[in-house]
């Protein structure tokens, strides 16, 4: 004979496995397509074509300079703000972090 409380009990720990295992779930799938984002866009500059030793040879005066710069593509959301970038001729930068922080969308403003 079962008593009424224990399978309450069962069912309520029941439910909390459920809900944890469905919580993993969508977190690997929100995983799964950052890194297939990730994989896309080395596979895109993997198949860029490679540059030659004379693509290098700047002898530029010039700087990039932004200071306090809002950027947006379009729409009235401010996609950059307060962007403040200072490089100096002939030097070699790194643009670097997570998925979606903007390291693409800075590129575009530079280009």
């Amino acid at each position: 004979m079962i008593m009424l409380p224990n399978v309450i009990n069962w069912a309520l720990r029941a439910q909390v496995s459920l809900r944890q295992g469905f919580q993993e779930i969508i977190g690997g799938l929100s995983d799964q397509i950052k890194l297939k984002t990730i994989v896309r866009r080395i596979e895109k500059f993997l198949h860029l074509p490679e540059l030659g030793e004379n693509d290098f040879k700047n002898e530029t005066k010039s700087w990039i300079q932004i200071a306090n710069g809002n950027f947006n593509w379009g729409d009235e959301n401010i996609t950059l703000k307060n962007i403040n970038l200072e490089v100096e001729p002939n030097k070699l930068v790194a643009i670097v972090g997570s998925v979606g922080s903007g390291k693409s969308s800075l590129i575009q403003v530079l280009v």
